[in-house]
């Protein structure tokens, strides 16, 4: 989902939810993100762009997966990088929130690490559902709870975490995906990548964390 068009001192934008397209006003739309932008503990500001060494490691990474024969001449050339681009930062308004802020989306489509990115994706992705506190959709939760029971001292409460992306720990991630491969039985039916190589590799994507907006 991308943004529709920026003219004339407004912004199109699809809506963060629901089939609506908002018209901001420009001035609004960059303050918003640009406060965001302002939190330390989340954001700071490089002096140089690291596309160029990002490139470097997974071209890297892929040339040893190439010579261990885990990867084809093919698939290699797919997966590697040339001519990188700055993942773009943009936001989906959240109208059905006071004040409607802005969701941040980072578009890494064209950086040095998007093919990578769905290459791990796609390896993964088989480890989805196996949980069991996994729920697939909000009708499997109604089925879920539909015969629960609670008691008088106890209470149901949702929690809704705050750009959920820059609070979970880059470790603690790789050790949970790790814990999960490290289970996964049949995983070289579905690649040729050590578990060691995937982890290797989400490593690179996970940390390539680095964005622009309006050039900065």
């Amino acid at each position: 989902m991308k943004e529709l068009k920026e003219n004339k001192g407004i912004i199109i934008v699809r809506a963060d939810k629901g089939n609506a397209t908002v018209i901001m006003d420009r001035v609004s739309y960059h303050g918003k993100i640009t406060d965001m932008l302002q939190d330390a503990e989340t954001y700071t500001q490089l002096r140089t762009n690291p596309s160029a060494k990002t490139q470097k490691t997974v071209n890297a990474f892929i040339s040893n997966l190439q010579k261990e024969n885990k990867v084809t001449t093919g698939d290699a050339s797919k997966l590697k990088s040339s001519d990188a681009i700055i993942p773009r930062l943009y936001g989906l308004p959240k109208v059905h929130k006071d004040a409607i802020p802005l969701r941040p989306i980072v578009s890494f489509i064209g950086s040095a690490t998007y093919n990578l990115c769905r290459e791990i994706a796609r390896i993964i992705k088989h480890l989805v559902g196996k949980s069991v506190h996994h729920v697939r959709n909000a009708e499997d939760f109604v089925n879920e709870i539909r015969n629960l029971s609670i008691n008088q001292d106890e209470i149901m409460a949702s929690f809704d975490v705050v750009s959920l992306f820059t609070k979970i720990p880059v470790e603690l991630a790789l050790d949970v995906v790790l814990h999960r491969l490290e289970l996964w039985a049949d995983i070289s039916s579905h690649t040729k990548w050590s578990i060691k190589d995937i982890c290797q590799g989400l490593k690179i994507c996970l940390n390539a964390t680095h964005l622009h907006f309006r050039g900065n």
